[in-house]
């Protein structure tokens, strides 16, 4: 019997990846070798300097060849892998890894694509649930059938309620070690995006708020902001520099479930992804009354930023302490093991 060698692929899009599966590793390797699959140069240097004692594989791009930038619809089988050379190549390349270093099993972090190659190469897969509507996408869908188990990185309770595989995924939740909350707030708003679109517009309309406005991200464009409005840039440790209770922010995984374990009360202004997975993740907490969602289609609106922070006054304080108590009750690592040791190691049938 080969000795336990998952190959783990790592989604390079944001740091909310690899900040995840770093957490995710640590647990892996406990039970089995480790090796990692990338899609993208850049990001592949960056895990070599992230993880020295790993091996490291790049797929090539099923782009070769292809001129222009194609539009995603994600709403057809493979839709998002073209009709190329390219594409055979890197399939090839995936199955390649899979027999040579003798895989036994698959970790996707949210790639259909490759779920579906794991599979059909005899792998067992784990796959990361992608946040969002992906009924529409048969390659998601397809995918999670293959799947002999999904995780999701966020509790059962921001989970839609419709969302076919609900039974076969496993939650979770905040995934954070330290959720201790401050006890006292300082006054004011934090402000955390990635947009520099919506920073200058919430700034603008801040310029007259009678509080102390922080911004983590980036500086406005074409304008000096007043005093009272403070820019400290991107930074590695969010949860250091919020210290206020009223959080404006994207609706990025990590970030939403990071501040909701410390209690804080949010205004999610969702950027636009994907299977609407921040819209869709900010309209079930505001229906739960747990969030506020601010449209960025309303950003132009006089006062829309100052009626949100309002709003976050009525927010339910028994559903924030459920999703609190969820990221202080649930073992995340302790459910990750089990779901690796259930569906990874256990010999095949």
């Amino acid at each position: 019997m080969l000795e336990p060698n998952i190959l783990l692929y790592i989604h390079h899009h944001g740091k909310g990846h690899l900040a995840r599966c770093k957490k995710l590793i640590n647990v892996i390797k406990k039970h089995a070798k480790i090796e990692i699959v990338a899609a993208d140069k850049d990001f592949s240097h960056t895990l070599k300097s992230v993880f020295t004692h790993i091996p490291i594989h790049l797929l090539p791009s099923k782009w070769e060849g292809i001129n222009g930038v194609q539009n995603r619809t994600f709403d057809r089988a493979f839709e998002g892998v073209p009709f190329s050379q390219g594409a055979a190549k890197r399939a090839r390349a995936f199955h390649r890894i899979v027999v040579e270093r003798n895989i036994t099993g698959f970790i996707s972090d949210v790639s259909a694509e490759l779920t579906i190659y794991a599979r059909g190469a005899g792998l067992k897969v784990l796959m990361q649930r992608h946040s969002g509507d992906t009924s529409v996408d048969p390659t998601q869908v397809f995918a999670y059938q293959c799947s002999e188990a999904l995780y999701a990185p966020y509790p059962e309770l921001c989970e839609s309620p419709d969302f076919t595989f609900r039974q076969k995924t496993h939650f979770l939740g905040m995934l954070n070690n330290d959720t201790t909350p401050l006890s006292k707030h300082e006054a004011g708003v934090t402000l955390v995006h990635n947009d520099i679109r919506v920073i200058d517009s919430v700034c603008k309309q801040l310029s007259y708020y009678d509080l102390p406005v922080k911004v983590i991200g980036s500086c406005p464009t074409h304008w000096t902001p007043p005093s009272h409005i403070t820019f400290i840039g991107r930074v590695d440790n969010l949860i250091e520099h919020v210290k206020t209770e009223v959080v404006i922010c994207g609706g990025g995984n990590n970030t939403v479930c990071e501040l909701l374990s410390r209690k804080k009360k949010l205004v999610i202004i969702p950027e636009e992804k994907p299977y609407q997975e921040q819209l869709t993740k900010a309209r079930r907490l505001d229906n739960m009354n747990a969030a506020v969602l601010l449209s960025p289609a309303v950003l132009d609106e006089e006062k829309s930023v100052s009626r949100a922070i309002e709003k976050t006054r009525g927010l339910c304080d028994r559903t924030l302490n459920t999703l609190y108590q969820d990221s202080v009750n649930l073992d995340w690592s302790a459910e990750f093991e089990k779901i690796v040791k259930d569906n990874l190691l256990c010999p095949s049938q």
